[in-house]
């Protein structure tokens, strides 16, 4: 399901319906909420392997370009589901310590 949402989240943004995500997973709207039971929650799925690039780009000195462009995805959560962009925000910065 994370995957399917991955895919319907980048060619629609995280507004996509719910619906359409069971859907194009091939499980009813229960199935879905039973694992994800709000958009929050889904949305921290689908965006946490991009944060937690960059946390460790950000702990690597990456450039700060390079870091703005990662940081897009928290951004994008957060316009739709401000609590999964302050969880994606403590996934992608724990254990940084600030210079």
């Amino acid at each position: 399901m994370v995957a399917v949402a991955r895919e319907a989240v980048s060619e629609h943004g995280p507004d996509v319906p719910l619906g359409d995500i069971a859907r194009r997973a091939g499980v009813g709207n229960a199935t879905l909420y039973r694992h994800f039971p709000t958009r929050d929650a889904l949305l921290v799925e689908v965006y946490s392997a991009d944060v937690g690039t960059l946390g460790g780009a950000a702990r690597a000195d990456v450039k700060p370009a390079e870091l703005f462009i990662m940081a897009n995805a928290i951004a994008t959560a957060a316009e739709s589901a401000p609590e999964a962009g302050a969880r994606l925000l403590d996934i992608a910065f724990s254990g940084i310590t600030p210079r």
